[in-house]
């Protein structure tokens, strides 16, 4: 399958010229890295994402996917950007992003970001399209005369309106983000956090204190959180052990070395105080 790729990317990027950049990219959804592809004009820090299937596909990849960008392409998206571009379309569709420090270093400086020294996190401006087409915006912008932290403030407030639902692990694929019964009698009650309209970069409910509060208050305690990814948040019980932790922070660790560096949200776990409402580092 690798070498399918490296062809298909080779193929296409002969096809469209250098006005185009096309790479191959490793994508977390659903539990799993796709591989996919993403073809992007030059210099716009905007992309669009396409996943092949190789076992079903004819032989000749480029020729199967030539048409079907070009289709894409015909939609303005990303030959002309148009109304995209405009600052009104960006700020309303934007969203934070929260991502590593240590290991997007190179992505942060050629984005605009916020960083959060105290839980070790940046935070990037995403402007969401759908699941598979988004765009960062880029730090040399000229198009877009507002602050970082305006534009903090308005992608708050955007993922607040969309909200965050809950689920087990069990239902993440099928539920309405209700705590049931069972899951109150599991010591830990180990629940996954993402948007409420999709699984992109629900994580940032790390910075909605008031949702945290939300949740800590229907288990009673304070909460243990795990970043499993910039999609999603994993919250506990704040009731595990020094050991428990270690295990914890091992999975993390462990599941972090399957994920692009930009997908990886952190390696620390953090604590919600019930109390307080703040957000620590717990190791």
């Amino acid at each position: 399958m690798k070498n399918n790729m490296e062809r298909l990317v080779k193929e296409l990027q002969e096809r469209f010229g250098e006005e185009y950049e096309v790479v191959s990219v490793k994508v977390p959804k659903n539990k799993e890295v796709l591989d996919g592809f993403q073809i992007s004009r030059r210099c716009t820090g905007y992309g669009i994402i396409f996943y092949p299937n190789f076992e079903r596909e004819p032989d000749n990849y480029a020729d199967f996917w030539e048409p079907i960008i070009k289709k894409y392409f015909k939609k303005g998206l990303p030959v002309d950007l148009g109304e995209i571009l405009k600052p009104g379309f960006i700020l309303s569709h934007l969203q934070m992003r929260l991502v590593s420090i240590s290991r997007n270093e190179e992505l942060l400086k050629q984005y605009k970001n916020v960083i959060v020294p105290e839980l070790d996190l940046a935070i990037l401006f995403n402007v969401n399209l759908n699941e598979e087409i988004d765009m960062l915006i880029p730090t040399k912008y000229k198009g877009l005369d507002v602050s970082d932290e305006e534009l903090y403030r308005k992608a708050y407030e955007n993922d607040a309106d969309m909200g965050y639902k809950t689920m087990s692990l069990d239902e993440a694929a099928n539920t309405n983000g209700e705590i049931g019964g069972g899951d109150i009698d599991d010591p830990w009650c180990m629940r996954v956090i993402r948007n409420a309209k999709g699984e992109a970069y629900g994580s940032s409910v790390l910075l909605h204190k008031d949702v945290l509060q939300k949740y800590a208050d229907e288990l009673g305690t304070s909460l243990i959180l795990i970043p499993s990814s910039v999609h999603e948040l994993i919250y506990i019980r704040d009731s595990a052990d020094e050991a428990e932790l270690d295990i914890l922070q091992t999975s993390l660790l462990m599941g972090n070395m399957d994920i692009p560096d930009q997908y990886v949200l952190s390696s620390h776990l953090y604590r919600f105080d019930r109390d307080t409402q703040e957000v620590t580092i717990v190791r």
